[in-house]
C-alpha cells in the first residue's frame, strides 16, 4: 500500500533521526566532533565523560549520510555512558543514553530488541521510546497491516501514559502516530481526526503544527486528491517557516515537489527537489538524497532538459555514492531513465540491468524497474523482450490505476506491433492513463490558485514586516532624542553639583570598602563550613563501615558458636545471624552510597532477601516474589523494617511449609502519597494451621509488633490461604527525596 503513496518517490531504509517526528534532542553537527573529543580526553569526572559521551552518540546517529560504522560508533558512546551514569545515579542521563542505544536498534531493524529496553527506562522517557517503537513500526518499508496495528498499540500506549503524567506536546505526537497510522490502513474519517488534531496542538502548546500537515498531504496522496496534496503541503512550509524547525525541511519539500509533478508544474517541482536536496545534506529524513535527485532529474525529463538533467545525475552520483542496495537501484534507474529519454538506448540499457540486478538483492518486486525496462525495449522496438517486464509490473503488489493504465498502454502497443490485435483491443481498453485535459487544466487553476494564495500570503507578511520596521524605526528617533535631552539635563546637574557627587562618590567607595571586606569574610566561613560538612561525611560513613565490619565480627562469633550447638540453641543463633546480617547490610549500602542517610529499600530488600534463601539450605522448593517500588527511607525506619521482614520470612520458611511442600513467598512495598504499605505473604498452612512454631504470642511477632511501633505503624497479622502480615507507616517527610534514581525493574523471582 505505500507504493501507492510514492509511485514517484522511492522508498529508502530508514536511517538516523528523521526530523524530529518523535521526541528526541536536537542533532549536533559533524563539525563540533574535534572540540568534543577534546573535552571527552580531559573531563574530570565519569559523570561529565558520559555527558560529552552523549554528545558524540548523538553527532554519530545523526550524521546526514551516515554509515553503519557511524550507528557502531554512536552505540559504544551510548552505553559508556549508559554504564557511567548508572554507576553515579544520574536518572537523566542513564535513560538518555538508554534512548539511543534503543534508537540505534531501530535503525538496524533490530526492534524487538528495542522493545525490551522499556523496562530500563521511566517516566517520559518511556514515553519517547513508545514513540519512536510506534514510528519505527509505521515507517518500515512496506509495513504490515500487523506492525501498522502494533504502531497504533505503542502510540496509544504513550499516550495514556502522556495523559497521566501531565505531557499534553507528547501526547500530541502519540496522536500524530495514530492518526499516520490510519492513513496507511485507509481508515474511513482520518482527514476528520487530523483537523481536530490541529486545534488540539493549540489548545497543548504544540506549535510544529507542520507533522501534522505532512501527515494531511500523505493523505491527499493516499486518496489521489492532488490539490489537496498541494494544499496541505504548503500549509506544512508555512509552519515550518514560522516556528524554525527544519530538521523534517528535506522530507517536507520532497512532498510539495511530488506534488507539483503530479500537478504537471514540473518547474515547481524542479525548485522544490532543489531546497529537498539542500535539506537532507544537512539532516537525514523519512526519504533521502537519492529520492529527492530522482524527482529532480524526472522533473528535468519532462520539461526536455536532458542534458541538464545527465550532467546533474552524474554529480550526485559522484558527490553522493551509493551506501546500499537501494541507493545503487535509485541511481542506475534515474541514469537510464534519462539515457532513455535521449534515445540512446544502448547506454540506458546496462543501466536498468543494473538496477534489476541490483534490486533482485533486495528481494522486492521491482515494479518500477520493470516498467522502466518494458518501456526501453517498446521505444527500441524489441517488443519480445519487453512483453515480460511489463507483465510483471503490471501485477506487481502497490501500483496505482494510473500506473496500471500506463502499462497496458505499453502492452497495447507491444500487441499491436505483434499483430495480437484482439489482445491489443483488451489493453486499449483498459488504459486508465490520465490525458484527460479538462482533468488536466482542472488540476493546474487548482495548484494555480493555491500558489497564489500562498505568494498573496508571502506579501502580506513581507507588508508586515515592513510595518514593523517602520514603527521600530520611530521608536528608535523618539528615544534618540529622549537620550539627547537626557544628556543635557546629566550635563547641567554635572556642572552644578560637583561638589556633591565628589561627597556621594566618597561615601560609596567606603560603602563598597566594607562590603568587600564583609564579603571576604563571609566566603572564608563559608569554605570552612564547607570542609567541615565534608569532613564530617567522610566520618560518618567511616563509623558505618567501622559498625558494619563490628557485626561482620559478631556473625563470625556466632557462626563458630553454632558449630557447638544443636536444636533450638542452634536455632535461636541462627535467627540471630539473620537480624545482625539485616542491621549489617544497611550499614554497608550506607557507606557505600553518596546519601549516608537514606536506603534505596528495593535493591536492599532483593539483596537481604537471595541471603535469606540461601541460608536455608535444601528449601529450593520455596520460591520468593519481589513486588517493591524504588523509595528511600531513613535509616531508623529501614532497619526495623529489615528486621521485620527478617523475622516473617524466616517463620514462613521454618513453618509454613511443613515435610517440605513447595511454595510461594510474597513481599511487596509501596508508597501512595507518604503512606508506605509492606505486605508479606506466604500460600503455606497458615499460622492457626500450624502444629509447631511462630503463635499469637510468640517472641517473632511480638517483635514485629515492637517494630512496627517503633516506626509509628500498624501492623495486621490474617489467614488467607496462608498467613498474610500488612504493615502501614508513614515515611519520614525529613528523608523524602526524588526516588527515579533507582532501577526501574520493580518485580524479581528468587529460586
Amino acid at each position: 500500500m505505500r507504493l501507492c503513496i510514492l509511485v514517484a518517490m522511492i522508498v529508502l531504509p530508514y536511517f538516523g533521526c528523521m526530523g524530529q517526528y518523535y521526541p528526541a534532542p536536537p542533532p549536533i553537527r559533524s563539525e563540533k566532533e574535534p572540540d568534543l573529543q577534546l573535552q571527552l580526553r580531559s573531563a574530570k569526572s565519569d559523570l561529565e565523560k558520559a555527558g560529552i559521551q552523549l554528545q558524540l552518540c548523538n553527532l554519530y546517529f545523526n550524521k546526514p549520510f551516515k554509515k553503519k560504522g557511524d550507528l557502531k560508533t554512536a552505540l559504544r558512546y551510548a552505553k559508556e555512558a549508559a554504564m557511567a551514569s548508572e554507576k553515579w545515579h544520574d536518572p537523566i542521563a542513564y535513560n538518555a543514553a538508554q534512548l539511543f542505544v534503543a534508537d540505534i536498534l531501530g535503525d538496524w531493524y533490530d526492534l524487538d530488541s528495542a522493545e525490551k529496553m522499556l523496562p530500563l527506562v521511566n517516566d517520559t522517557a518511556k514515553i519517547d521510546l513508545l514513540l519512536m517503537l510506534s514510528y519505527k513500526y509505521r515507517y518500515q518499508e512496506a509495513a504490515t497491516a500487523p506492525q501498522l496495528e502494533k504502531s497504533i498499540a505503542l502510540a496509544e500506549q504513550a499516550r495514556r501514559l502522556s495523559v497521566r503524567l501531565h505531557q499534553p506536546k507528547k501526547e500530541v505526537f502519540a496522536l500524530i502516530d495514530i492518526a499516520a497510522a490510519h492513513v496507511d490502513q485507509e481508515k474511513p474519517g482520518t482527514e476528520q481526526e487530523l483537523l481536530a488534531l490541529l486545534g488540539k496542538c493549540r489548545t497543548a502548546g504544540f506549535f510544529n503544527t507542520q507533522y501534522v500537515y505532512c501527515v494531511l498531504t500523505q493523505l491527499g496522496s493516499v486518496e489521489g486528491d492532488h490539490a489537496k496534496m498541494i494544499h496541505y503541503s504548503l500549509e506544512t512550509i508555512r509552519s515550518m517557516k514560522s516556528t524554525g524547525d527544519s530538521l523534517a525541511a528535506g522530507d517536507f519539500y520532497l512532498w510539495l515537489a511530488a506534488a507539483c509533478y503530479e500537478a504537471d508544474e514540473f518547474t515547481q517541482a524542479v525548485e522544490y527537489s532543489r531546497l529537498a536536496i539542500e535539506g537532507y545534506a544537512l539532516h537525514a529524513g523519512e526519504f533521502g538524497l537519492p529520492d529527492a535527485a530522482l524527482k529532480y532529474t524526472s522533473s528535468m525529463r519532462k520539461l526536455n532538459k536532458l542534458s541538464e538533467a545527465l550532467q546533474f545525475a552524474l554529480r550526485i552520483v559522484k558527490k553522493y555514492p551509493p551506501e546500499n542496495v537501494q541507493n545503487e537501484t535509485d541511481y542506475y534507474s534515474m541514469i537510464g531513465n534519462i539515457y532513455r529519454d535521449k534515445k540512446q538506448y544502448d547506454k540506458a540499457e546496462p543501466y536498468f540491468l543494473r538496477a534489476y540486478a541490483a534490486g533482485k538483492k533486495l528481494n522486492d518486486e521491482q515494479v518500477s524497474v520493470n516498467r522502466d525496462l518494458g518501456e526501453l525495449y517498446v521505444q527500441s522496438h524489441r517488443y519480445a523482450k519487453a512483453r515480460p517486464y511489463l507483465n510483471r509490473a503490471l501485477t506487481g503488489p502497490g501500483t496505482t490505476p494510473s500506473f496500471r493504465g500506463y502499462i497496458h498502454y505499453l502492452l497495447y502497443l507491444v500487441d499491436s506491433a505483434c499483430g495480437n490485435y484482439l489482445a491489443a483491443m483488451e489493453h486499449l481498453h483498459r488504459n486508465h492513463k490520465q490525458t484527460d485535459s479538462g482533468l488536466a487544466a482542472s488540476k493546474q487553476r487548482d495548484f494555480q490558485k493555491l500558489l497564489i494564495q500562498f505568494e498573496t500570503k508571502k506579501k502580506e507578511d513581507s507588508i508586515k514586516i515592513k510595518d514593523q520596521n517602520i514603527a521600530l524605526l520611530n521608536q528608535k528617533a523618539v528615544f534618540q532624542q529622549a537620550k539627547l535631552d537626557k544628556s543635557a539635563l546629566l550635563i547641567r546637574i554635572a556642572v552644578s553639583g560637583t561638589l556633591l557627587l565628589m561627597l556621594i562618590a566618597t561615601l560609596i567607595y567606603r560603602q563598597y570598602r566594607n562590603k568587600k571586606q564583609a564579603n571576604q569574610v563571609i566566603t572564608q566561613k563559608n569554605e570552612i563550613l564547607k570542609r567541615l560538612v565534608t569532613e564530617k561525611e567522610w566520618l560518618v560513613k567511616e563509623v558505618h563501615h567501622r559498625v558494619k565490619n563490628n557485626l561482620h565480627t559478631v556473625l563470625g562469633l556466632l557462626e563458630s558458636q553454632a558449630s557447638h550447638l544443636k536444636d533450638e540453641g542452634l536455632a535461636a543463633v541462627e535467627v540471630s545471624q539473620h537480624r545482625i546480617f539485616a542491621m549489617s547490610l544497611i550499614h554497608q549500602k550506607l557507606y557505600q552510597s553518596e546519601d549516608v542517610r537514606t536506603i534505596l529499600m528495593d535493591r536492599y530488600i532483593g539483596e537481604f532477601v537471595q541471603y535469606l534463601g540461601e541460608s536455608f539450605e535444601g528449601r529450593s522448593e520455596v520460591h520468593f516474589i519481589l513486588d517493591i517500588e524504588p523509595i528511600w527511607l531513613a535509616v531508623s525506619q529501614a532497619i526495623p523494617l529489615a528486621l521485620i521482614i527478617n523475622e516473617a520470612v524466616t517463620n514462613s520458611m521454618k513453618y509454613a511449609f511443613p515435610d517440605k511442600r513447595p511454595g510461594t513467598i510474597t513481599i511487596s512495598l509501596h508508597k501512595n502519597g507518604e503512606q508506605i504499605t509492606l505486605l508479606l505473604t506466604d500460600n503455606g498452612v497458615g499460622m492457626g494451621d500450624r502444629s509447631t512454631g511462630a503463635k499469637a504470642g510468640s517472641l517473632g511477632l511480638e517483635l514485629m509488633k515492637g517494630l512496627t511501633k517503633e516506626i509509628h505503624g500498624r501492623v495486621e497479622f490474617t489467614n488467607d490461604s496462608g498467613t498474610k502480615i500488612t504493615i502501614v507507616f508513614d515515611q519520614d517527610p525529613a528523608f523524602v527525596r526524588h526516588e527515579g534514581a533507582s532501577d526501574p525493574e520493580k518485580e524479581e523471582v528468587y529460586q
